[in-house]
């Protein structure tokens, strides 16, 4: 005999369904932030108009390095950055972590031509661009400066990367993030926020 209100339990082909479906909102999430680097890394690169310097000498090196030390972690300790062990396997040469550092959509002039601190070479010169040695290098591109802060985003890019097409982005292995500087009391902070999923969150 049949006990009624008997509660249904999900079938194997459900679970299976589920499963597929959350994977491929995760895979898309994922491109689409691929796709947002590769906009912004081709208008970077189309856009060579050069705009005054509007930061203080030490600044652009303190936004980058409050940038860098809040993305490159470990997967546990910052899930949204970039796998700490992964970028200093890539982007390490003689012991240093490599940088290349960019700022605002005409890239301003930085008055260094590069800083160093802790594991970071952080490089900021475009018109004498020189190729990176290690295999890999950071790339870290910054929006220009609004009233709550700088945009920035973070990936792995190939070590020669301006030599490429507009357009071409490598893969970013180690991940890639996006997050937000601010100046507050005359320190920088940084604060990685998740990838943007659709158009309407850029």
């Amino acid at each position: 005999m049949r006990r009624s209100g008997a509660l249904n339990t999900p079938t194997s082909s459900t679970i299976m369904r589920s499963t597929v479906t959350t994977r491929c909102d995760s895979l898309k999430s994922i491109v689409f932030a691929a796709y947002v680097l590769s906009l912004t890394t081709c208008a970077l690169r189309e856009s060579r108009r050069l705009s005054t310097t509007p930061e203080p000498p030490g600044a652009y090196c303190q936004m980058a390095l409050a940038a860098l030390k809040e993305t490159i972690k470990s997967s546990d300790a910052q899930p949204y950055g970039l796998e700490e062990a992964c970028v200093r396997n890539r982007a390490t040469f003689s012991g240093h972590v490599f940088v290349d550092a960019r700022f605002g959509h005409n890239w301003e002039r930085v008055p260094e031509r590069q800083c160093q601190e802790g594991p970071y070479v952080i490089r900021f010169d475009f018109d004498e661009y020189q190729k990176s040695p290690a295999p890999e290098v950071v790339l870290l591109l910054f929006e220009s400066d609004t009233p709550t802060g700088r945009s920035f985003s973070v990936a792995m890019e190939e070590p020669n990367w301006p030599s490429k097409k507009p357009g071409v982005v490598a893969l970013s292995a180690c991940g890639s993030a996006f997050g937000i500087v601010r100046r507050a009391h005359g320190v920088w902070t940084a604060t990685v926020q998740p990838p943007p999923r659709g158009a309407d969150e850029l």
